[in-house]
């Protein structure tokens, strides 16, 4: 029979992963495309004719969000809602592993949902990319680590090394977890699972096929430098903030440093996976120094999604005190009343595309902002041709891609109408006359001809 306790405590999970849906949804609640989101729709929709050439990333999200589009429809509030979903579960799934190891009262579940939730890293993973899945499955597969850590139930761990697999084929840092686990665990029989890996040779072959093309794709990796002092300066608590390179104001900074010292806290318990906690920031320091070295500067919070869940998990299980756990959320208090004024007081872009008129032809600069015109393009179906100047470096005032097909074709063409995103020296040389202004996000949007 189904007791009464059983109820009050499934509806009490309920109430958990409802709440986190709450403020993870609303915090996202922008009916404008954030530039990686157009990546992703288009790849969806273009993956083996375009994006398999270019892109870095594994495929599998881009199959996945193909079908959801279909079923559920082309406009990123709705993939938006479903991906949130996927958020405020893999949160529902932390505490669930915390339970782990310590009983945890309702009332603190409340307070460390919200806590979670409001942490950047969280309410932006809904971007509708791979790191909600990348959450996702980090989050199932640290769940049934640590009961195989608790009960020595070798089934727990084979669970937990094939969600690291299935989290690999969303986005390729999950496979980190493997590696660390082993390490932990000392145990050399567990190497067996690592043999799962070998069905991504395909796709390496594939990448090395096109590897000059992705080399190029990943360059501006380089203008990261300079966020290298700032990354160290605030690890780790870098890791759980939505990178803003070459930001760091003063409010951060200071409360930045309290947030270290809480997660210096975990090394002075008498747990052992204190010893875990270790080698999770001695694991990302290596990685990250590794990547220094090759010039690629993979300090992107998002990057590390699953090891920086890791890290939270453990920190909860060695710091018992919630109110000490409230001292991330508030680290970020401007950046995320920052973000909730954006998403208050911003116009939509929809405003400038239905600005243009039908059957027109347009040219897009800077050439990222393209994605969203392509967005609205399908969605709304005003059949309006898109050009931008892709890759040019040099202001030319012609357009050097169309998006007609798939892959976008390259041509020259001066088309009538100029869609410029803040640039004035592109105004000024080719704009003749200034249809209208918008402003987005405090980025100013010109219209002209």
């Amino acid at each position: 029979m189904f007791s009464a306790s059983k109820f009050t405590n499934k509806l009490k999970d309920f109430s958990i992963i409802l709440l986190s849906f709450f403020i993870i949804f609303l915090l996202n609640f922008d009916k404008n495309l954030k530039s990686d989101e157009g990546v992703s729709l288009y790849c969806s929709e273009n993956f083996f004719n375009d994006c398999i050439v270019w892109d870095t990333q594994l495929s599998l999200f881009y199959f996945w969000l193909k079908i959801s589009t279909s079923v559920f429809g082309f406009d990123i509030l709705t993939q938006r809602v479903i991906v949130s979903f996927f958020v405020s579960f893999s949160i529902f799934l932390i505490l669930r592993t915390v339970e782990i190891f310590r009983k945890i009262s309702f009332k603190s579940k409340i307070i460390l949902t919200i806590c979670i939730s409001l942490i950047p890293l969280y309410y932006t993973l809904v971007w509708v990319r791979h790191y909600p899945f990348s959450l996702f499955f980090s989050s199932l597969s640290i769940y049934y680590f640590f009961k195989y850590v608790k009960l020595r139930n070798e089934d727990f761990l084979k669970k937990s090394f094939i969600f690291d697999f299935f989290g690999t084929t969303f986005f390729y840092f999950n496979a980190f977890l493997s590696l660390i686990k082993i390490l932990y665990l000392r145990n050399f029989k567990a190497i067996k699972y690592l043999t799962i890996y070998t069905f991504f040779l395909p796709f390496i072959f594939v990448y090395l096929q096109n590897f000059e093309i992705r080399e190029w794709g990943i360059s501006w990796y380089e203008i990261f430098k300079n966020y290298i002092p700032t990354f160290f300066l605030n690890f780790p608590i870098e890791f759980f903030k939505n990178v803003e390179h070459g930001r760091m104001d003063f409010i951060f900074f200071i409360l930045s440093k309290f947030s270290q010292a809480i997660l210096i806290l975990p090394f002075f318990s008498k747990n052992k996976l204190k010893i875990l906690y270790f080698l999770s920031f001695l694991f990302l320091i290596v990685v990250e120094i590794v990547f220094i070295f090759f010039e690629r500067f993979i300090i992107f919070s998002r990057q590390f999604v699953p090891i920086t869940n890791f890290i939270l998990i453990l920190l909860l299980i060695l710091v018992k005190k919630e109110f000490l756990i409230i001292v991330l959320p508030i680290t970020f208090i401007h950046q995320t009343y920052h973000h909730i004024f954006t998403l208050l007081f911003t116009e939509n872009i929809e405003s400038v595309y239905f600005s243009i008129p039908q059957n027109s032809e347009i040219l897009i600069h800077p050439f990222f902002v393209a994605e969203h015109f392509w967005y609205l393009n399908v969605k709304f179906k005003n059949n309006i041709t898109i050009y931008d100047d892709f890759p040019s470096k040099n202001i030319t005032c012609l357009s050097t891609r169309v998006w007609i097909s798939s892959p976008p074709k390259y041509i020259e063409k001066n088309v009538e109408y100029k869609v410029v995103k803040y640039d004035e020296e592109f105004v000024k040389k080719c704009c003749n006359i200034v249809i209208k202004e918008f402003n987005i996000k405090g980025e100013k949007i010109t219209i002209c001809k």
